[in-house]
């Protein structure tokens, strides 16, 4: 949830990040293998971005995707 990450910024940039954030999270094999880990996704994130919220952002999702 937003809400548990704390000042965390809304706005088409921020929105557009989740969303790819989700995507990454969540894309599996056709065998149900989650294709991403956590430290790959925050790789390819900060490349280009280095907020500490998405950092948590990225954690919290992580924490909550379903097997």
């Amino acid at each position: 949830q937003i809400r548990d990450i704390p000042s965390y910024k809304t706005g088409n940039r921020y929105n557009q990040l989740l969303s790819f954030v989700g995507k990454m999270i969540n894309s599996k094999y056709p065998d149900g293998e989650f294709i991403f880990e956590q430290h790959e996704i925050e790789s390819i994130v900060f490349q280009n971005c280095c907020d500490k919220n998405v950092k948590k952002m990225i954690e919290v999702f992580y924490n909550k995707r379903s097997y």
